[in-house]
């Protein structure tokens, strides 16, 4: 398992990348204790601003059904702990199983997807194609401070354009 300290995980979840677009779509939030349904979002309708969190500097659109996020660069000045993200949600959220489909549009690395997020200062993310492109591994932003490759998460990988990747996160009372 990840050395994670804070075994409180809670918060809102959400969808982002590193100097890549990508398309996300299908979300769904399912309380892992009783198996209702959270919250779905399924951009069939354009209230993105309205539910959504941004946290970047990234182009974010609802085009046909999904969300796409079509810049290839990340301002790493201004978003070097969170890249290019938006969350979605519920603060108060625990317990929850976190499911999303992800396509890479192009560029340098994979998706970002953020969960137990308190704030753009307190987050975990799930970095998927990160270090360009060759690994996946967990992340911990904590005071404001990213952490590196959480020990005990870190896998080789490698995401392909165009391919759709369904994606799935248990955040638990004690752990990933």
């Amino acid at each position: 398992g990840a050395d994670i300290e804070d075994n409180t995980l809670s918060g809102r979840v959400g969808v982002g990348t590193w100097n890549t677009s990508a398309t996300f779509d299908n979300l769904k939030i399912v309380d892992n204790a009783t198996g209702a349904v959270l919250a779905e979002e399924d951009f069939s309708s354009n209230d993105f601003a309205e539910r959504w969190i941004k946290v970047s500097d990234g182009r974010w659109a609802v085009t046909d059904g999904e969300l796409i996020q079509s810049s290839s660069t990340t301002n790493t000045s201004l978003y070097n702990n969170t890249g290019t993200a938006a969350y979605f949600g519920e603060p108060g959220w625990t317990n929850y199983t976190y499911t999303v489909e992800a396509t890479k549009n192009g560029g340098q690395e994979g998706f970002l997807i953020p969960f137990a997020v308190r704030d753009n200062k307190n987050n975990y993310f799930w970095n998927i194609g990160g270090w360009n492109n060759t690994v996946s591994c967990l992340q911990q932003v904590n005071e404001n401070a990213k952490s590196g490759q959480l020990s005990g998460t870190v896998k080789n990988c490698r995401i392909e354009v165009r391919k759709k990747y369904s994606l799935r996160v248990v955040v638990t009372d004690t752990n990933i």
